[in-house]
């Protein structure tokens, strides 16, 4: 009976721990095969939105970053909106952190990725196209909704994209273990606003034995 139990627990951890996260690797070829997409698509959940004079390509292309080996990109060949060349993914409800890794894809010049709610630009990854890059941003939703990627203009390649639950990643030095003493929010200007403010919020958290941390958070408008 105990070891019927360990396993129903073993489980249950693991299908939390999957309903927590969701990556998306284009170097996993069994879902990512190298192709053009001419049209609309959806592979695993994430929508890739194509057409024939506005394509999306996935191929071969070899990176290393953190602990990854990547051997495939997916290439936003030219500028897109919340409606064309864009790759875009339900989130559900919740406060998550969403990472991406790509790069622009001309060296030494600046590209940005643009994410959208399909209403508000809720932060941007610029990246110089010399080497692959990471950007995350917390994300506080408070009913499922769709967020899109596209670049601002010309292209930009990605490699991987993540969302998981806030409590298994950090953006910034923000501890658990200590004692809070002291919380503060600003806008991206560095003013002071309210708590209870929407949108792109800097948190600021002072500890018990004066260190701080911050965590850069998007809070959804109901």
């Amino acid at each position: 009976m105990k070891k019927i139990l360990l396993i129903a627990s073993l489980l249950l951890a693991n299908t939390l721990l999957i309903s927590a996260q969701k990556v998306w690797n284009f170097s996993e070829t069994t879902l990512f095969s190298a192709q053009t997409f001419t049209t609309t698509t959806t592979i695993d959940g994430l929508t890739i939105v194509a057409s024939a004079d506005k394509t999306i390509v996935i191929d071969g292309n070899n990176k290393s970053i953190d602990d990854y080996s990547f051997t495939q990109r997916l290439k936003l060949g030219g500028s897109g909106t919340v409606d064309i060349r864009n790759v875009n993914f339900a989130i559900p409800t919740g406060d998550w952190t969403i990472t991406v890794y790509g790069m622009g894809s001309s060296s030494g010049v600046q590209r940005t990725l643009v994410v959208s709610d399909g209403t508000s630009e809720i932060s941007t990854f610029v990246n110089d196209g010399t080497a692959i890059g990471k950007a995350s941003i917390n994300y506080t939703n408070t009913s499922e909704s769709t967020l899109y990627m596209y670049s601002l203009s010309s292209g930009f390649n990605i490699y991987l994209i993540k969302y998981e639950d806030a409590s298994l990643s950090r953006t910034e030095d923000v501890s658990d273990s200590k004692q809070v003493v002291d919380v503060q929010y600003f806008d991206v200007l560095g003013k002071k606003i309210n708590s209870d403010s929407k949108g792109l919020v800097i948190k600021k958290i002072t500890y018990e034995d004066g260190t701080a941390g911050v965590v850069k958070t998007y809070i959804k408008s109901k």
